[in-house]
């Protein structure tokens, strides 16, 4: 059996670039953690318009020593 690989290409257009509103008005954010690291949870969302799933890892403030890389 033949096995076959889609590509896949990280476009810029496909990232979120800038987001005023809070993260519960834009996307449902599941209970379930999906993993947890070093700075963060990464936790399945759906966004509310477009249905798309995303990852979405969560950082808290004081974790965040240069705001500037940010």
């Amino acid at each position: 059996m033949e096995k076959v690989v889609e590509e896949f290409l990280i476009k810029k257009e496909t990232m979120i670039c800038l987001n005023t509103k809070p993260i519960t008005d834009v996307y449902k954010m599941d209970k379930k953690t999906l993993g947890a690291g070093t700075y963060g949870t990464v936790n399945k969302v759906t966004h509310l318009t477009t249905k798309h799933v995303r990852a979405c890892k969560t950082i808290p403030r004081k974790k965040i020593k240069n705001w500037e890389r940010f």
